[in-house]
């Protein structure tokens, strides 16, 4: 029995001490393969993100300078239609 927890504690030792070293060696870093590999395409997300963000940003302004032309138009085209109806009211 003693022999046995002679030999079964080094061990278990020396696994804990392989577990805490490889954990203190990975901690914080991304230079493992599969770490550098998701940091890689998470930037690579976000640029296109950022892009994206550019592109639809230019869209709204180009669409409110667009609604803000056709306003302008709807107001025109009201006041012609008003005069006509006062023509027409001077016609009956």
């Amino acid at each position: 029995m003693k022999e046995t927890l002679l030999v079964v504690i080094p061990v278990l030792i020396t696994a804990f001490a392989t577990y805490l070293v490889a954990r203190r060696k990975s901690s914080g870093r991304i230079a493992h393969s599969e770490a550098s590999d998701l940091w890689a395409e998470s930037q690579s997300i976000r640029k296109e993100l950022r892009d994206r963000v550019v592109v639809l940003e230019n869209r709204i302004s180009d669409l409110e300078a667009a609604r803000e032309k056709d306003r302008v138009q709807i107001a025109d085209l009201k006041a012609e239609i008003k005069i006509l109806n006062d023509r027409l009211k001077g016609l009956s």
